[in-house]
């Protein structure tokens, strides 16, 4: 078998995981299967799975149900019982533009293929994302790590990528089960430390759809976990500047501190909405800050850094009002 699509499924509205399968159901010239890993749905939704897929009466879907584990989980248990050369992940509220799927670029001894992918924002805005400033062809693995240590949006999520299944085997490269945020940067930094065989496609073949209310959900959750998420995946960046052989190494890391410290920041306004129960984690953080605290800091940064360290709560939360009505009356798009 040459592909296997892992679509993991949560309580997924019927009419978006209609909508993504008919968009998978789409590939032509492949020998594929379509693994649909539900990670414990309510019964109610089960029966709608099952519906659904007796409707699209497509022998390829394979549904198998385990228990609640998160993303991570369902992904990794994907790939387990996944029988492709290759492996594609697709989110289940998400579309696969199947036609731009070449078969030949499986037979190019590739670990990983990776293409464009188009965001559509719940305004109806429509953002196409070119992954890197190069034509198709092979990319070098120190490219693409610059760059996504530069760059959140570069080569970010499992998405738009076809991953040799024996790659991931071979280092062991999984999902952190533990992470609920961060988990994808992750994963991808993971196997770009292997020196995979990169080939990149300037192609779109990914729709994604942004909701912008997860990630506050989580946080509202699970705030000391995202907090945790967020330093993890700093550390690890900072970690890989550090081994590998990149030029202006200093400069490199200023960067990756400012970035830092304006996620730290975001998470704090977040914080702030409810202060008094997230006041022992914002306290942590004032603690921690000084640790992004860096010679190339711009003004903005340096008022933010004195905010936190000096705990200027009432401030924040100003501010974090102020950004609330920013992005709900006059900007809301995906950068």
């Amino acid at each position: 078998m040459e592909l296997s699509i892992i679509i993991p499924v949560y309580n997924t509205e019927e009419e978006k995981l209609r909508n993504c399968l008919k968009s998978v159901l789409g590939l032509a010239n492949i020998d594929y299967e379509i693994l649909i890993i539900d990670d414990g749905s309510s019964l109610e939704k089960q029966k709608i799975y099952h519906k659904l897929i007796k409707e699209l009466s497509s022998t390829l879907i394979k549904y198998i149900c385990k228990e609640n584990g998160g993303v991570s989980s369902a992904r990794n248990f994907g790939i387990e019982q996944s029988m492709g050369q290759y492996i594609i992940f697709v989110d289940s509220d998400d579309v696969l533009y199947a036609n731009e799927i070449n078969r030949e670029l499986l037979y190019l001894n590739q670990d990983i293929i990776f293409y464009n992918k188009i965001v559509y924002t719940e305004m109806g805005q429509v953002y196409k994302k070119k992954e890197v400033d190069r034509n198709s062809g092979e990319v070098e693995s120190i490219y693409v790590m610059e760059k996504i240590l530069k760059d959140s949006n570069t080569f970010h999520g499992p998405w738009a990528k076809i991953i040799r299944r024996e790659f991931l085997k071979k280092y062991d490269i999984k999902f952190n089960e533990s992470m609920i945020q961060g988990e994808d940067v992750v994963f991808n930094i993971e196997m770009l430390q292997n020196s995979p065989k990169l080939y990149y496609v300037d192609r779109y073949v990914y729709g994604y759809y942004l909701d912008f209310q997860t990630a506050n959900r989580r946080t509202e959750k699970f705030p000391m976990k995202m907090f945790e998420n967020l330093r993890f995946v700093y550390f690890k960046k900072k970690q890989i500047i550090q081994d590998l052989e990149f030029k202006e190494k200093d400069d490199k890391t200023c960067e990756l501190k400012n970035y830092y410290l304006n996620k730290i920041f975001s998470l704090c306004m977040n914080f702030c909405e409810n202060k008094d129960k997230n006041i022992e984690i914002l306290k942590n953080i004032s603690n921690y800050i000084v640790e992004l605290k860096n010679e190339k800091m711009k003004m903005t940064s340096k008022i933010k850094f004195y905010m936190i360290e000096k705990q200027m709560w009432f401030f924040v939360k100003i501010l974090s009002k102020l950004r609330k009505f920013y992005f709900k009356y006059l900007k809301r798009n995906y950068n």
